[in-house]
């Protein structure tokens, strides 16, 4: 096979769990999180800057820590992949909380934690995929590695793609923009 052949088969693994990273962002922000009502008053008007804050306060510190800590490894990034899905249904949740739902876990603090948590998910999943697609090279050529970068902007340019459609089904779905 090709050298691109070869690459895209040896990266695919790493490339679509950065795919996965952004579609689940993007599904959950900014799209249904803008529709958290806030329950204290003195939100009103502020929540989606707060929640704007809060996620790229965690996405920035996300960044960071794998220069510090590397977790993940080709195979358990997964497991962090797995996790990260789960944004999905509790952005769903706080969106449109079901009755009975605890007041803790529709609190404006609980919003500001689960899309900080969302951000720091993000920017450390996203970071050790980037940092990992080279590394997946086959033979670790220059050449290989270059084109496992360029491969997988391809992946999160998807992810993005995605996220976005995924965000506007989501919001649909949950009746929001629609009040």
């Amino acid at each position: 096979p090709s050298l691109m052949g070869s690459t895209a088969l040896a990266v695919a693994d790493v490339g679509l769990a950065l795919t996965l990273v952004f579609a689940v962002c993007l599904a959950c922000f900014p799209g249904v999180s803008s529709a958290f009502p806030p329950r204290s008053a003195a939100l009103e008007g502020w929540m989606p800057a707060v929640l704007v804050l809060c996620f790229n306060a965690g996405d920035l510190l996300g960044k960071a820590l794998p220069a510090l800590c590397e977790l993940f490894d080709r195979r358990s990034l997964w497991l962090g992949v797995g996790a990260h899905a789960l944004f999905v249904p509790l952005c769903c949740v706080r969106a449109r909380p079901p009755v009975g739902m605890p007041e803790w876990a529709v609190s404006d603090l609980a919003a500001f934690m689960l899309i900080g948590a969302l951000g720091l998910s993000t920017g450390y999943l996203s970071t050790a995929a980037v940092v990992l697609l080279p590394r997946s090279a086959p033979g670790g050529a220059l050449a290989a590695r270059e084109l496992a970068g360029q491969i997988g902007v391809l992946f999160l340019v998807s992810g993005l793609c995605l996220g976005a459609l995924g965000g506007l089904v989501l919001s649909k779905a949950l009746g929001l923009g629609s009040q």
